[in-house]
């Protein structure tokens, strides 16, 4: 029996994968700054909503209509979709609210909206709040300025857990975009998403050379090779393989 997958709208990446991601699952997409995860994630929305599926955008940018001004460079009119009804888009601001308040918006309209495929753009900012969150707790328990640094790492832990089981219950097909720091010790800010998802695809800029490469890290319920493959940014295409 075939197994159910979702295509990324990107060939190449399609034909590593075996024609597309395992349906239902939660596929980390990593990379330093400027190697194309939000533009792979816009993609791949955009592939859905071609095909008629319900989509889901969740993002931090605090600039208005900043995921639809990027979206138009590549010829995506998600304006366009979010007034067909296909497309929702939900942006925070973590400089105003809490976390819990941004799990339970999601889950509220995933009730009513039942997306088919979901972009969490990105999970390091949730990182970076659960961290400063997390300093201001144990500083407050502390009663100084001492850090007691097991537990915070305890509470930067359940953040992210948390939220990553709760996008995993969504029954979407999700992409959870992640920062990978120069000199990191894993595959994601936070160093253990990675082993949460089901899927790890990792993005790569050489500054000296100027290619970008794509490798699949991990991905269950479907073979993959783990050779890195180029990848170009193309206008009015966006990621292009060869």
């Amino acid at each position: 029996m075939a197994m159910d997958r979702e295509s990324l709208g990107i060939a190449g990446l399609d034909k590593i994968l075996g024609g597309g991601i395992p349906k239902e699952t939660l596929v980390l997409v990593t990379g330093s700054a400027g190697s194309g995860k939000s533009i792979l994630g816009m993609q791949y929305l955009a592939e859905g909503v071609k095909k008629k599926k319900k989509c889901l955008y969740v993002g931090f940018d605090s600039a208005d209509g900043g995921i639809h001004a990027q979206a138009a460079q590549f010829g995506w009119e998600f304006e366009k979709y979010e007034k067909s009804g296909l497309l929702k888009v939900l942006t925070f601001n973590m400089a105003e609210v809490h976390v819990i308040a941004v799990i339970t918006e999601l889950e509220r309209l995933a009730r009513s909206f039942k997306p088919d495929r979901v972009v969490f753009d990105s999970i390091s900012v949730i990182s970076m709040y659960a961290e400063v969150m997390a300093s201001a707790e144990v500083k407050q328990a502390m009663g100084s300025v001492s850090k007691d640094s097991m537990r915070e790492e305890v509470v930067i832990r359940g953040t992210i857990m948390g939220l990553l089981s709760r996008l995993r219950h969504l029954n979407a097909t999700t992409l959870v975009i992640s920062e990978l720091p120069e000199g990191g010790g894993g595959l994601s800010r936070d160093t253990y998403s990675e082993f949460i998802c089901d899927g790890v695809i990792r993005l790569v800029r050489n500054e000296a050379t100027g290619k970008r490469l794509a490798t699949v890290s991990k991905m269950r319920l479907t073979d993959h090779d783990f050779i890195a493959h180029t990848f170009q940014i193309e206008d009015k295409k966006g990621i292009v393989f060869g």
